[in-house]
């Protein structure tokens, strides 16, 4: 925890929306990822506060939600990504240079190179999580487990042969689980070669991946051999999530992020929770 403050702080950081910093907040090795996870639930004062940094884009995008919910939480996602955003570039949020390309998946618009940093996100019921690194693609997904689920149908339909034995080999309990981790792996594959929707599920396979949440293992990709190091993750109870990263092995940082009203936003270690199970 001590190398990923530029200064060698003892007590959690305090971040401002309003804050401008001249430089970057955070220090980020090109061997590191960094994990953050979030709340989207927020209360009124922490979400208004973000909302001063939108783009007017992105303000335009939170009027046209139906539901009051569904947009406090669309302002409180890009709010939040801005605010990390600035602390990495060392800007304010509202200046961090978030462009957007396909399908609306944000992205910093600056010059690539081994320097330059590369987030992903992903979010599911009120929780976000956001991951940032150096030179290289990533992606991150996070997924609720959710027994209304016909698990064996959608496996059947989207994964391969091999990761649906060994999703409809286990107990009840444990075929959800397994399902939503294989779930989440592939997308966050997926995100992390840029593939979007074209390329499907069932041309890779996870299966080889064991349940080792937070240790690193590898995914072997096509004839090419491309590897990925593959990370999976408890963001909350009843919660799974995946990291897939290229350019070798890294060493992950997971970081909590908590409005803490009046003095802004406080920043801890992270610290996983147990308990899994299904809602319905």
């Amino acid at each position: 925890m001590a190398k990923f403050f530029k200064s060698d702080r003892r007590r959690p950081l305090i971040l401002n929306p309003d804050q401008r910093a001249s430089q970057s907040v955070f220090g980020l090795e090109r061997d590191e990822v960094h994990v953050w996870h979030a709340s989207l639930d927020l209360p009124e004062g922490a979400v208004s506060d973000l909302e001063r940094s939108l783009s007017l884009d992105e303000r335009e995008r939170a009027a046209r939600f139906r539901f009051a919910a569904d947009r406090q939480r669309f302002v409180s996602g890009r709010g939040l990504l801005r605010l990390l955003a600035g602390a990495y570039l060392g800007c304010a949020p509202a200046a961090a240079p978030i462009g957007y390309g396909a399908f609306g998946k944000p992205y910093l618009a600056m010059r690539s190179g081994p320097e330059a940093i590369a987030f992903n996100l992903s979010h599911a019921g009120a929780l976000v999580v956001f991951a940032f690194r150096r030179g290289h693609a990533l992606g991150v997904d996070i997924e609720q487990l959710d027994c209304r689920l016909d698990v064996s149908q959608i496996a059947h339909q989207y994964f391969t042969a091999q990761e649906t034995a060994d999703i409809m080999a286990r107990s009840t309990q444990e075929r959800y689980l397994r399902f939503f981790e294989f779930w989440t792996l592939k997308e966050a594959v997926v995100k992390a070669l840029g593939k979007g929707l074209t390329l499907p599920l069932r041309e890779f396979d996870v299966s080889a991946i064991g349940e080792a949440p937070y240790q690193a293992q590898s995914l072997w990709l096509g004839p090419a051999k491309l590897c990925l190091s593959v990370h999976q993750f408890t963001p909350a109870a009843d919660y799974v999530g995946a990291l897939a990263v290229s350019g070798g092995a890294v060493r992950l940082v997971h970081l909590d992020l908590r409005w803490m009203r009046p003095q802004g936003w406080e920043i801890s270690p992270f610290h996983s929770p147990g308990g899994i199970g299904c809602y319905s």
